[in-house]
């Protein structure tokens, strides 16, 4: 690539940002190649200094400097892809969408399909523009293969497919065996239960912990993170209906708390439930499944269906009652475990990226 055109990153403010920024983008690109442009919610405090190639979404001259990346050839990544100011300014410049990467992260695939109402007339002009712009990408990146297959059914999407995967911190844990908590327990003994991974309505806590009351004896304790994603009338609707239901066996999680405490709670988890309708919570369950956990997933997910063609076996959401409840044997949880490391070894993620860059050359 000349120096002249560059690859412009245009990423949200979130950790996954900062470790590609870290890891991948240092690897795989000469400085003079690319340019990270993060979006932030806010601009910056008073004393505060951006850094190198940081530029702020509430400033609107940001949308004019994309036309200027454009124009000179530049191919810019949109690392997930739900500004709305992105899809006007692309609206008016349809003949630069084959210079448009979208690098896919979940919400910004389903939250339009998924909005509940439909007939409001912000979502009706979104989601034809959307429908316009995504239809005329060259090229779509993201972690499940299903996932993509959604967006070419859904918006038809006639982009190519590039398989990549964030940098995580859960690829840097090394997890003994002889540290891992015992999961042998039977069928009949209580367990410890963890439920979503936020306070977002996605993971449709109620409609778990409805289902969940079906096996009331078999819990000893449910923990629920509910300290960031979620609305405070939401949070505290699911607070009432879990202590309505579990009393002292709910354990809501409201604030955040160190990341060892975090992972000790989870240590003593015996069992994940996902009630998402999507796929979500990635980081998650890679975790969970790297410490041997069992696992109670939406079968309607593109995690659930990728992941059971990968040889990774989970438990339906569905079979969460008295009974169809079942437990993977330890066995299957130690294959499980195997597979993961190997779909998500920092070796094998630095080489789809490799990928990736190749490809959009």
């Amino acid at each position: 690539m000349s120096k002249k055109n560059k690859l412009i990153h245009v990423l949200p403010n979130s950790i996954y940002s900062k470790r590609f920024c870290d890891i991948i983008l240092v690897d795989h690109l000469e400085k003079n190649d690319y340019l990270q442009i993060k979006i932030h919610e806010k601009s910056l405090s008073k004393g505060q200094k951006a850094e190198r190639g940081e530029f702020f979404s509430k400033k609107g001259w940001i949308l004019f400097k994309y036309l200027i990346f454009l124009n000179r050839k530049d191919r810019i990544i949109f690392h997930s892809f739900t500004n709305p100011r992105h899809y006007i300014m692309l609206l008016f410049f349809p003949w630069h969408l084959d210079k448009i990467v979208w690098i896919m992260w979940g919400g910004d695939i389903y939250s339009y399909p998924f909005f509940e109402n439909k007939s409001s007339f912000r979502y009706i002009l979104l989601e034809s523009i959307r429908k316009f712009l995504i239809k005329r990408l060259k090229y779509c990146a993201t972690f499940l293969p299903t996932d993509f297959d959604f967006v070419v059914n859904y918006y038809k999407c006639k982009a190519k497919y590039i398989q990549i995967l964030y940098p995580s911190d859960i690829n840097e844990v090394e997890i003994e065996d002889g540290n891992l908590i015992a999961n042998s327990k039977s069928n009949n003994e209580a367990l410890n239960f963890f439920l979503g991974n936020s306070a977002d309505d996605s993971n449709r806590h109620l409609e778990a912990l409805e289902r969940l009351y079906k096996i009331y004896d078999k819990i000893s304790t449910i923990s629920v993170p509910l300290m960031y994603g979620g609305s405070e009338d939401y949070i505290s609707n699911i607070v009432k209906r879990g202590k309505e239901l579990f009393g002292a066996k709910f354990i809501p999680i409201l604030k955040y708390i160190p990341s060892e405490d975090y992972r000790r709670i989870i240590d003593k988890t015996d069992v994940l439930v996902f009630n998402h309708l999507r796929q979500q919570g990635l980081g998650n369950l890679f975790y969970f499944i790297l410490v041997e956990k069992q696992i109670f997933i939406n079968s309607c997910t593109s995690t659930y269906f990728d992941f059971k063609k990968w040889g990774i076996d989970l438990v339906k959401f569905e079979q969460l009652d008295e009974d169809n409840f079942r437990l993977l044997s330890t066995e299957i949880l130690k294959q499980n475990k195997i597979r993961i490391k190997e779909l998500t070894s920092n070796r094998k993620i630095k080489n789809m990226w490799f990928i990736f860059f190749e490809s959009i050359k």
